[in-house]
């Protein structure tokens, strides 16, 4: 996986790296062949291979424009070229395509490059780092891990997959139960304890 830019909500002058999903060229060009079929027949004068060798250079510069910058690269008009190369990437990726841009980078982002997860003196909070909550202005919260109970409770909109993403990540530090677990510097709860400590 590669990296492209995106602005972080709160702090919109800030550009952060952050790891979308991809494909290869070859996995483009087919996906895009099945959407348009008729629009790149090879010439009889011209060899098969070498013709397919072209455009996938062709859609290999497309993927490292999205890598690179992703909104500017994503179209969400679908009668131009760059709006059709959007499409096969998402058909390629087995992803329905949202209908605005921003949900189009949203679905596009890794998991982990969405969810946040902050250690808290009494838990971790997990929050969606593409989402604002306008009545905190801080990351939507999404849901929290008591380290004493190591019980996880989701908030009422945390749901699908990244309800599974957080689910699962939780996960990880419930069948730690009873282990020293790192907070802050050198300050340390037992994970799975009455009281942390």
């Amino acid at each position: 996986m590669t990296s492209g830019w995106r602005i972080n909500p709160l702090a919109k002058t800030h550009l952060l790296r952050v790891t979308m999903k991809t494909v290869t060229p070859a996995q483009l060009l087919d996906a895009y062949s099945v959407l348009h079929p008729t629009e790149h027949k090879t010439p009889e004068h011209q060899d098969p291979s070498a013709a397919r060798a072209d455009l996938e250079r062709i859609f290999d510069n497309w993927l490292k424009r999205y890598l690179d910058n992703p909104q500017l690269a994503l179209s969400i008009a679908k009668t131009n070229w760059g709006g059709k190369v959007t499409t096969a990437l998402f058909k390629a990726l087995g992803i329905k395509q949202p209908k605005t841009k921003s949900a189009m980078l949203r679905a596009l982002m890794e998991m982990n490059e969405i969810v946040g997860q902050y250690c808290f003196p009494t838990g971790i909070v997990y929050a969606d780092k593409t989402r604002e909550d306008p009545t905190t202005r801080d990351y939507k919260r999404l849901g929290y891990l008591n380290y004493a109970t190591l019980i996880l409770t989701l908030e009422p909109d945390c749901k699908g997959d990244v309800a599974h993403y957080v689910t699962a990540e939780a996960a990880k530090l419930q069948a730690m139960r009873g282990q020293r677990f790192s907070i802050a510097g050198n300050m340390q709860v037992t994970l799975g304890s009455d009281i942390a400590a």
